[in-house]
């Protein structure tokens, strides 16, 4: 292989190595439509709900990686288990996610979209119209009474 090209490829390797998963959907609803059952299943509870927590270790992982950070700034977290889980590893399991900080900084996402400055005054209208109608109902419901 040419020199050069050799290089170049190193150079970028860790970036094509790792994938860009630093914005997962980790929103599940809580219903019986994600999971079906406490048993070992593919579709029971402890299947469903620890994939979440895989996701969240992997982009914890990932983004460890990306950014060269020391090998130990992310644990292993331990699995969630199943119905039959001792209740040490429950309690480790519960402790390490109480315990989770994340190492991500979550620069792509903008703290500011929430607050569009744009968008105040006419929230601001809405909310006072709003508030302001629902005291004339109330005054209006007074009178009639």
């Amino acid at each position: 292989m040419d020199p050069i090209k050799r290089e170049t490829y190193n150079a970028y390797r860790q970036t094509y190595a790792v994938p860009e998963v630093f914005n997962p959907d980790l929103e599940v609803p809580f219903d019986n439509i994600v999971f079906n059952g406490y048993s070992s299943s593919s579709r029971s509870f402890y299947n469903a709900y620890s994939d979440i927590f895989q996701r969240i270790y992997a982009n914890e992982r990932a983004f460890q990686k990306k950014n060269d950070l020391p090998w130990n700034s992310v644990h292993k977290p331990p699995d969630m288990g199943n119905l039959d889980t001792p209740y040490p590893e429950v309690v480790q399991f519960f402790n390490y996610w109480l315990n989770f900080s994340s190492i991500m900084d979550f620069c792509w996402e903008d703290p500011h979209d929430e607050y569009d400055l744009s968008q105040v005054s006419r929230r601001g209208v809405k909310l006072w119209s709003r508030i302001k109608y629902e005291g004339e109902e109330e005054s209006k419901e007074g009178i009639q009474q």
